[in-house]
Order: C-alpha cells, then sequence, then structure tokens
C-alpha cells in the first residue's frame, strides 16, 4: 500500500507546474531575465558591427564556430505569443486539467512562455478564462501588490463587472429613445458615474497607456474614453455655479431657481 501511495504521489509531483503564484521574488526574476536579455542585444549588436565592418566572410565563420551563431537568430522572427494563451481566452485543456479553483484570481507567474522577459503577470477566473497585466507600476504609483490595485483587479476579473457594465449599457440605451424628462435627465448623472468608475478601476488595475495590456493599449477602451471625457466635459459645461455645492440641482434641477431660469 505504501508503495503504491508513494508512486502516486511521485507520479503527481512529476506532473508540469504551469501555475505559481506572482510574488515579489517572481518580478525580481524577471528583472534579472530583462537584464540579461539587454545583455545578449548588446552582443548581438556588437557582432552584427563587427561583420558590417570587416566585411569578410571569414568573420562570419570564425564567429559561427566559435560561438552562437547571433546573425541567424537576427534574421529570425523570433518567438511569437501562443494564441491559446491569449488574454481573454480560456485555459487549454492540459492546463486547466491541472488548474486548482483555489488559485482563481489569484496574481500569477506568467503561463505564456513568450511573455517570460516581460514584467507581466495572469489572473485566472474560476472560468478558467485568462487576464493579462503588466507587472510596472499602474499610473506610477500602484505596483502588483499594491492594495488598491489589488483590489482593482479583483474586481476587474470578477464575473459581475462585465454584467453590470453590460447591463448599464443596455438600460443607458433604453433611456435615450424615451421622450425627454426631468427624470430621464436626472439618469445621466448616474450613468456617468457609472462609466466613470469602470474606467477608473481599469486603468487602476492596468495602468493607462505606456506599457503593454494597459487601458488605452486596449483598442476597445478608446471608443469608452472618448465618450467618458465627451460626458464630463458636456456635464461641467451644462452646471450651474449652484450644482458644483448642492447635490439637489443635479438630481432635481426644477427645484432650484437659478437653474429654473437657466
Amino acid at each position: 500500500m505504501s508503495d503504491t501511495s508513494s508512486i502516486g504521489s511521485s507520479a503527481s509531483d512529476a506532473r508540469p507546474v504551469y501555475f505559481r503564484p506572482f510574488t515579489r521574488e517572481s518580478l525580481k526574476s524577471i528583472t534579472q531575465r530583462m537584464a540579461e536579455d539587454k545583455i545578449k542585444q548588446a552582443e548581438l549588436a556588437a557582432k552584427k558591427a563587427e561583420i558590417e565592418k570587416g566585411g569578410e566572410e571569414k568573420i562570419k565563420v570564425k564567429t559561427k564556430k566559435k560561438e552562437k551563431n547571433y546573425d541567424e537568430d537576427s534574421e529570425d522572427e523570433g518567438p511569437h505569443p501562443d494564441a491559446n494563451l491569449e488574454q481573454g481566452m480560456p485555459l487549454p485543456i492540459r492546463m486547466a486539467a491541472a488548474f486548482e479553483q483555489e488559485m482563481a484570481y489569484v496574481p500569477l507567474e506568467e503561463i505564456d512562455p513568450f511573455y517570460q522577459n516581460i514584467p507581466t503577470f495572469v489572473i485566472v477566473t474560476k472560468k478558467k478564462d485568462i487576464f493579462r497585466f503588466s507587472a510596472t507600476k499602474a499610473v506610477w504609483l500602484l505596483d502588483p501588490f499594491n492594495p488598491v490595485r489589488r483590489v482593482a483587479v479583483g474586481i476587474l476579473t470578477h464575473g459581475l463587472f462585465s454584467v453590470v457594465i453590460i447591463t448599464t449599457i443596455l438600460t443607458n440605451c433604453y433611456v435615450m429613445i424615451l421622450p425627454a424628462s426631468p427624470l430621464t435627465e436626472s439618469t445621466e448623472v448616474i450613468f456617468t458615474a457609472i462609466y466613470t468608475f469602470e474606467s477608473a478601476v481599469k486603468v487602476m488595475a492596468r495602468g493607462f497607456i505606456l506599457e503593454k495590456f494597459t487601458y488605452l493599449r486596449d483598442a476597445w477602451n478608446w471608443l469608452d474614453f472618448v465618450v467618458i471625457s465627451l460626458l464630463h466635459n458636456d456635464g461641467y459645461q451644462s452646471r450651474k455655479p449652484c450644482c458644483f455645492t448642492n447635490l439637489s440641482c443635479v438630481t432635481s434641477p426644477q427645484n432650484c431657481g437659478y437653474c429654473a431660469r437657466g
């Protein structure tokens, strides 16, 4: 019996480990690999410069014999991201079988080898969908271990977040086709607040634009950003001075003497 259990445990230990928690040590390892990759790129540039300067075939032959052929590596298109591990895709079957539910919504080390030298981490939901985030500081303040950013990431990756936003959009479309009334006009503030909250969560969770997988690196968010900016601009220009000090003016402008005269 003991032999059987030991064989079973050794077999389970032999399974490939796809999922490891993303820690500060993980980020340090990525930084170290990036530094090593930078050194390799510098060596590659030096070898190319040497070859171009010499202009002799003997230098290429000597380089091939003694060291790694950097020139061939540079001509190769290089590796590509795994299409099955892209953001929004479900885990492949081979990984889904090894995924434990306790790891859901936990920041994990990169599962795609293509991003091993890029500061990223992933979140896998209970439905085994993949979310990928930049491991750099969001808006130059929030590192991946910041509690505020952790909360934002948790909200963004939760299934109810998308449901609430889609429901809000559909409700907003319905309200827009209704006849104009003080009630329908007052809902504009509510919808604007929800859309602003959505964008704020995404920016805090992902960062704004400078790194990969940030808010404005996703083309779907371009329209959101423009619409929200216009909503805030129109709302600011349409407000009377009293609206910034009295909330009732926003929800019930007909009850405000100043707004009614305007």
